[in-house]
C-alpha cells in the first residue's frame, strides 16, 4: 500500500536545474524507482489532474488508482519529478493578454500533491532571482517571442497597476512571484518541515558533492557523483539571442501565420508516416532542421559560443536588493548560507 512506500516528489521549480535532475541525477541513482524514466504515464496523469477543473476531479478515486499501482512496484523509494508540479510557468489569458504572475496555481497543485501523497517528501531547488529571470527570458526568446528584457521584467499595461501588474500584452514576469520563501513555507505547512528538502540551485552548480550528499541522505540511498556527460539544456549564446530577437517576428507559427521563416513544416505529417517509407523518414529529418531554433543551436552556437547575459551588474544588484529580506527568510528556512552563492546584492 501507499503507506509502505517512501514517496519523494521533486517539484523544480522551472529553470532551476530540473533537466539535470531528471535526466542525469535520478536515472543514475541506485535504490529508487524513477517514475519519469520507468512510468511517465503517471506524471502525465498527475499533470492532467492539476490542469483539470478541480470541481470535476475525484481525488480519492485518483489516490486509490495510484495506491493500486504502487502495490505493483518492488522498490520502496519512489521518485516522482516534474517542474510543472511547482506551478505553471507561463499562462496566456484571452487572445492578446498574458498572465505575468508565475506559479499562480502553486497552492492548488501543492494541495493536490498533498491529497494524493499525504506522506510524501518534497525536494526543491530554487535559483537566485537574477539568474532565474535571465533563464526564463531566454526560454521565451527561444519560443519565438520578440520582446526586450525590460518588457519582460516590467509588464507594460499600466492600466493594471504599472510595474506590479499581473497582466501584459507580452510574456512577462511579476517579480513578486519570485519570493521562494513563500513557496517553501507552504510546503512546510502541507507536508511538515522535516519532510521538505530545499537545496539552492547554485549548490548543484558549484558544490555538487555537497549537493548530492544532502540529497542522497534525504532519500536514504548511497551518495554518489553522477556522470555528467555532455552539457544538458544549455542556453543559447549571446549572438543567437540577438539573431532571434530580430528574426522571431518572421517565423511562421500558429500565432503568426504570415511568417516567412518556416518552423519544421509538415513535421507531424511526416512523423505519422515515417514507418511506412524511408522517404518520409528522411523528410521528417529534414523538417526537424528547418527551424530557426535548430539553426541557432546547431550552427551559430557551435561556431561561436559566449554565454548570454541580459542584465548588467547594476541591474543584478537592484534585483538582489529587492529580494534581500525575502532571501534572508529563505536562508533561515533552508538552514544554508546563501551569501556564499551571491544572494545578497554582491553577485558572483
Amino acid at each position: 500500500m501507499l503507506m509502505t512506500k517512501n514517496i519523494f516528489i521533486y517539484v523544480g521549480p522551472h529553470r532551476s536545474g530540473t533537466a539535470f535532475m531528471r535526466r542525469t541525477v535520478f536515472p543514475q541513482m541506485k535504490g529508487i524507482y524513477d517514475v519519469a524514466q520507468k512510468h511517465p504515464k503517471l506524471i502525465d496523469n498527475l499533470l492532467y489532474i492539476m490542469n483539470d477543473n478541480p470541481l470535476f476531479v475525484d481525488l480519492e478515486q485518483e489516490k486509490k488508482k495510484i495506491e493500486d499501482w504502487l502495490d505493483t512496484i518492488a522498490e520502496e523509494n519512489i521518485v516522482i519529478s516534474d517542474p510543472e508540479f511547482f506551478g505553471s510557468f507561463e499562462g496566456k489569458q484571452n487572445r492578446d493578454t498574458y498572465f505575468s504572475q508565475s506559479f499562480s496555481d502553486h497552492d492548488l497543485r501543492a494541495n493536490i500533491l498533498r491529497s494524493l501523497f499525504p506522506n510524501a517528501r518534497i525536494i526543491l531547488t530554487p535559483r537566485r532571482q537574477d539568474k532565474w529571470i535571465e533563464s526564463a527570458y531566454g526560454t521565451f526568446i527561444r519560443g519565438y517571442h520578440s520582446l526586450s528584457f525590460d518588457d519582460f521584467v516590467n509588464p507594460d499595461n499600466a492600466q493594471y497597476g504599472g510595474k506590479d501588474n499581473i497582466f501584459s500584452s507580452k510574456p512577462a514576469v511579476n517579480l513578486r512571484s519570485l519570493d521562494w520563501s513563500v513557496y517553501v513555507h507552504n510546503y512546510f505547512k502541507l507536508f511538515g518541515r522535516d519532510r521538505v528538502l530545499v537545496l539552492p540551485n547554485e549548490m548543484m552548480r558549484h558544490d555538487l558533492e555537497l549537493f548530492m550528499e544532502r540529497l542522497c541522505k534525504f532519500i536514504g540511498v548511497p551518495s554518489f557523483l553522477p556522470n555528467l556527460g555532455a552539457p544538458q539544456n544549455r542556453s543559447n549564446s549571446q549572438l543567437s539571442y540577438r539573431i532571434a530577437r530580430v528574426c522571431n517576428r518572421f517565423v511562421r507559427t500558429p500565432g503568426n501565420r504570415c511568417g516567412i521563416i518556416p518552423d519544421r513544416p509538415y513535421l507531424r505529417y511526416f512523423l505519422e508516416r515515417r514507418d511506412k517509407s524511408l522517404l518520409f523518414r528522411g523528410l521528417a529529418g529534414i523538417s526537424r532542421r528547418m527551424s530557426l531554433s535548430w539553426f541557432l543551436r546547431e550552427v551559430v552556437d557551435k561556431i561561436q559560443y559566449k554565454p548570454a547575459e541580459f542584465m548588467d551588474e547594476q541591474g543584478r544588484r537592484e534585483i538582489l536588493s529587492k529580494f534581500a529580506e525575502k532571501n534572508h527568510e529563505l536562508e533561515r528556512a533552508m538552514g544554508i548560507d546563501l551569501e556564499k552563492y551571491g544572494y545578497f546584492d554582491r553577485p558572483s
